[in-house]
């Protein structure tokens, strides 16, 4: 009888653990990859066509720690996809010659981070920070700042290792230079003007 008790714990401990949703890639041309939402059977989720199309070579597509939501860029903006709603929103719209920004990296389910990077600026990236309630974006701050990033086909920084949460309002960031050096890292304070 306890045998039976604890696989009956240990199944639904496993379920509890499963994530709902997903992403998967797959290759398309070149150095594109389009991005699939998967609930936890791999099934494709039937997302409205705007998210759908953003998804075919995004620069950034990321799930928020719960799954609730989906980040990702759609050609010059950043949009939020709740799960269950009719359309995306526009979080941020990026300036001009910002062609490239880095996934997410989240601080609990509310708050989230990434770097856009426009090779023509200097400093040439700008962390903007996002602070979500409910379905609402509450908050976005942008910091012009140095953080290191690479570039193949297209220039990204790696959220939670060039960029990371230390606290809700204190933030790691790794400071430029060669890839092959020891990396060094500063604290940005990311809290309201």
């Amino acid at each position: 009888m306890r045998i039976l008790a604890l696989l009956v714990t240990l199944a639904a401990f496993a379920n509890a653990q499963t994530k709902p949703y997903h992403l998967e890639t797959r290759p398309e041309m070149a150095s594109c990859f389009s991005v699939h939402v998967m609930d936890a059977d791999s099934v494709e989720l039937d997302l409205p066509a705007a998210v759908t199309d953003a998804l075919s070579c995004p620069s950034m597509a990321d799930l928020s720690p719960s799954d609730e939501l989906l980040v990702y860029s759609d050609e010059m903006s950043v949009k939020l996809y709740f799960f269950g709603a009719a359309e995306p929103i526009e979080v941020v719209k990026l300036p001009e010659g910002m062609w490239d920004v880095s996934g997410a990296s989240w601080f609990g389910d509310n708050r989230f981070a990434f770097v856009g990077i426009d090779q023509q600026k200097n400093p040439n990236t700008t962390v903007f920070v996002v602070d979500v309630v409910g379905d609402e974006v509450t908050r976005v701050i942008q910091k012009e700042t140095p953080v290191y990033y690479a570039c193949a086909s297209s220039c990204y920084s790696t959220p939670d290792e060039d960029f990371y949460f230390e606290t809700h309002d204190l933030m790691g960031i790794r400071k430029p230079g060669p890839f092959d050096e020891e990396p060094e890292y500063y604290t940005l304070v990311v809290t309201p003007f």
